[in-house]
C-alpha cells in the first residue's frame, strides 16, 4: 500500500515540489515505497517493472545525482504552516514591475486556447481599469500572470512564484464555503495549469476536485431549458451561457489531462448526469477557434475518460475493449478538422494547440497499450510464446512511442507551452524504449523492439530533452534520469548461471532464486530458461511442479498492478499459490531457435519425431510435425 509516512508533506519552501514531484513524476529515481496511490498508468509503474526486472537496478538509481528539479529557482519562502488562509501578500520584487497587459497578452496567446474558461474581452478590461481589489478577483488577475509570466519568459525566469504566492494568499477555506465562477477559474487555473508546470500533480488534483464540485454546486454541468430560451432573446445572455459552458468543459478537459499518467480513477467527471452542452461557434474568429479547439479536445477527453476507468479496474483491459477505445482515438484523429491537424505552417496560437493535441493523442495510445508490455517483462517468457493479440498491443505501443520520439524531437517552434508539454509527453513515449532494453529479448524480431532501435530512440530523446532545458523547468532533470537509466540499462549483469553479460543482450536480470535452483538442477546441456533466444528443449526435469513455471505464464492483473502500486516485493511470490490453484497440464519448451511454452495434450509424437508450434492467432496453437 502507499506510505501513509506524513513526513514529505510538511511544507515549509517552494520546494515542496522536490517531495511532491519525485513521488509522482519519478524524477527523483527514488526506489521508496511511494506515499500516495499511482495506477498502472503513471511512471512508477514503468519503473517497478524495470526493477522487478533488474532489482540491482534500484543501486544505480540511488546513486543519481540531486533530486532538486529546479536547480535554478530563487527560493522563496511560503508562510510556516503553509495553510491557505489570509496573510499579508508577498512583495512584489523589482523586476516583476511589467506592463500587465504584457503577462495578459501571453497568457491569452499561449493558454486559453486550450482551456478558454475566461471572459477575455471582460478580464481585459477589468485589467485596465483598475477598478477592483477584493480578494476574489485579486486570486483570479495573479494567477493569469503567474501563467503569462511562464509563457513570455524562458525556463530560467521565476518571477512566476510571486505571483502565484499572491494568488494563493487571496484564497481561503471560506473562499471554498463561497461558490463564484471567478473562484473555479482560479482554481481551474492553477490545479490544471500551474501545479502542473511546477511539477506538484498531488496538489493539482486536489486543487481540481475542488474545482468541479464548486462548478457542480453553481450547476455549470446542467444545461436548463430556461437558459436557452434567455439565450436565444438576449446577445449577452447567449455569452453567459455559453461561458459557463465553456467552464465546465474546460475544467473536464484540464482533470482528464492531470489524470492521464497517474492512473487514478475519474471519480466520475463523466456520466448521464452531465448534462451541459458544449460551447458554440457566435461568428468572432477567436471565439469560433477557441470553441473549436474545446469541442475537439472534449471529444478526446471522453475517449481518454474511458481509457483511464478502464485501466483503474483492471490493469489489462480485455482485448476488444482495448481495440475498440484504440479505434476510437483514431477515428477522432483520423476527423479532426483540417485547422487543427495538418502540419503546415500556422501562427499561434493555432500551431501551439494543435501540436500539443497531437501529442496528448500518441500518448494515450501508448498508455492504453503499454501495460501488456509491462505484463510481458514481468512474466518473463519469449516473445514467441505470446499470444497474437499481445503482441498486437506490444507492437501498437512501441511504434506510437517511436512515432512520439521522433514528432517531438523534430519539432521546430518552440515556446514555453509546447516546450513545457513536449519533456513531459517525451519522457512517457521513452519509458517504453528504455523498458525495452531491460527487457532484451531476442525473439522479438519488431523493428521497434531490437536493442539497438530502443537505443537509438533513447538517444534521440536526450537529444531533444538538451534542446528543451530553456522551455521547460524539469527539462534538465529529466534528461539526467533518461540518461540514467540508460546508463543503467547498459551495465554488465550476472546471469542465473553466474557468466556476466550485457544488459542490452540478455532478459536474464533479476530472475527469480527458484527458476534459478531449477535451472541448474538441469544436466549440463539443457540451457537456462533464462536466456529467451536460445535453442532449447527443456525436460520436466526442469520443472518440478508448475509452481516453478507459474510466474512465466499468466500472472493476474489484479496481482500485476498490486505490486506495481503496493510497492511490497514480497506480494509477487507469496501470493502465487493464491492465482494458480488450478491443476494445469505439464508444460513443455519446444521450437527450434525459439522457445515455447506449450500445454502437453496431445497425442505424443513418434520416436525420432519433432515437434514444433506455431502460433495463428488461434486461442490454441497448431502442432506442426516434421
Amino acid at each position: 500500500m502507499p506510505d501513509d509516512s506524513t513526513e514529505s508533506r510538511t511544507c515549509r519552501s517552494p520546494d515542496l515540489v522536490a517531495a511532491v514531484s519525485d513521488d509522482v513524476n519519478a524524477l527523483s529515481l527514488s526506489t521508496k515505497r511511494p506515499s500516495t496511490y499511482l495506477g498502472i498508468s503513471s511512471v512508477n509503474a514503468v519503473m517497478r517493472v524495470i526493477m522487478w526486472i533488474d532489482p540491482e537496478s534500484s543501486q544505480h538509481f540511488s546513486r543519481a545525482p540531486d533530486p532538486q528539479p529546479f536547480a535554478k529557482r530563487e527560493k522563496q519562502p511560503l508562510p510556516d504552516n503553509c495553510s491557505w488562509s489570509l496573510q499579508p501578500p508577498p512583495s512584489t520584487a523589482g523586476h516583476l514591475e511589467v506592463n500587465p497587459m504584457e503577462l495578459t497578452n501571453a497568457y491569452f496567446a499561449y493558454f486559453h486556447s486550450f482551456a478558454p474558461l475566461l471572459d477575455e474581452h471582460l478580464f481585459r478590461e477589468t485589467v485596465l481599469v483598475r477598478k477592483r481589489s477584493d480578494p476574489r478577483w485579486l486570486a483570479l488577475q495573479n494567477i493569469v500572470f503567474a501563467l503569462g509570466s511562464i509563457a513570455a519568459y524562458t525556463a530560467d525566469d521565476t518571477s512566476h512564484e510571486s505571483y502565484y504566492l499572491k494568488a494563493r494568499h487571496y484564497l481561503s477555506l471560506d473562499t471554498l464555503g463561497n461558490p463564484h465562477l471567478e473562484t473555479i477559474q482560479t482554481l481551474a487555473l492553477m490545479g490544471g495549469h500551474y501545479l502542473h508546470y511546477m511539477s506538484q500533480p498531488n496538489l493539482a488534483h486536489s486543487l481540481m476536485a475542488v474545482a468541479l464540485r464548486m462548478a457542480t454546486v453553481l450547476g455549470l454541468h446542467k444545461e436548463f431549458i430556461g437558459n436557452q430560451e434567455a439565450a436565444s432573446q438576449n446577445s449577452q445572455r447567449k455569452f453567459s451561457v455559453d461561458l459557463r459552458r465553456r467552464i465546465w468543459w474546460s475544467l473536464f478537459c484540464l482533470d482528464t489531462w492531470g489524470y492521464m499518467t497517474l492512473g487514478r480513477p475519474s471519480m466520475g467527471r463523466w456520466g448521464p448526469g452531465i448534462t451541459a452542452k458544449l460551447p458554440h461557434n457566435h461568428g468572432n474568429k477567436e471565439l469560433a477557434f477557441h470553441a473549436l479547439s474545446l469541442v475537439e479536445n472534449t471529444r478526446f477527453c471522453k475517449i481518454a475518460t474511458q481509457v483511464g476507468d478502464a485501466l483503474a479496474a483492471s490493469p489489462i483491459v480485455s482485448y476488444q475493449e482495448m481495440v475498440s477505445l484504440d479505434n476510437q482515438l483514431v477515428e477522432w484523429y483520423d476527423n479532426l478538422p483540417p485547422l487543427l491537424k495538418d502540419h503546415e505552417p500556422s501562427a499561434d496560437p493555432v500551431s501551439t494547440t494543435r501540436t500539443v493535441m497531437r501529442w496528448r493523442y500518441q500518448s494515450q495510445r501508448i498508455l492504453l497499450h503499454r501495460p501488456v508490455l509491462l505484463s510481458y517483462a514481468m512474466r518473463r517468457i519469449p516473445y514467441v510464446a505470446l499470444r497474437t493479440e499481445e503482441r498486437y498491443a506490444i507492437e501498437r505501443c512501441r511504434m506510437v512511442a517511436n512515432e512520439t520520439i521522433r514528432d517531438v524531437a523534430s519539432t521546430t517552434r518552440l515556446n514555453q507551452m509546447t516546450g513545457w508539454n513536449a519533456v513531459w509527453l517525451l519522457f512517457q513515449a521513452t519509458l517504453v524504449p528504455l523498458l525495452g532494453l531491460f527487457i532484451a529479448d531476442g525473439t522479438a524480431t519488431h523493428a521497434h523492439a531490437t536493442s539497438d532501435s530502443c537505443r537509438n530512440q533513447v538517444e534521440t530523446a536526450i537529444v531533444a530533452l538538451e534542446r528543451l532545458e530553456n522551455w521547460s523547468p524539469t527539462a534538465k532533470r529529466t534528461l539526467e534520469v533518461v540518461s540514467r537509466i540508460l546508463e543503467t540499462s547498459q551495465r554488465p549483469r550476472h546471469t542465473s548461471a553466474g557468466s556476466c553479460t550485457s544488459g542490452s543482450d540478455t532478459h536474464t536480470a533479476g530472475m527469480s532464486d527458484q527458476s534459478a535452483t531449477a535451472s541448474s538442477e538441469t544436466s549440463n546441456t539443457a540451457p537456462s530458461i533464462h536466456t529467451m533466444d536460445q535453442t532449447a528443449v527443456l525436460s520436466n526435469a526442469a520443472f518440478p511442479s508448475y509452481q516453478n513455471i507459474a510466474p512465466y505464464i499468466q500472472p493476474s492483473p489484479q496481482q500485476m498492478l498490486d505490486y506495481i502500486t503496493w510497492g511490497d516485493n514480497n506480494i509477487w511470490s507469496s501470493v502465487q499459490e493464491d492465482f494458480y490453484t488450478q491443476q494445469p497440464p505439464a508444460v513443455g519448451m519446444f521450437g527450434q531457435g525459439q522457445q515455447y511454452l506449450k500445454p502437453l495434450d496431445h497425442e505424443p509424437p513418434a520416436a525420432g519425431e519433432r515437434v514444433g508450434v506455431y502460433d495463428t492467432g488461434l486461442e490454441t496453437p497448431n502442432i506442426v510435425r516434421f
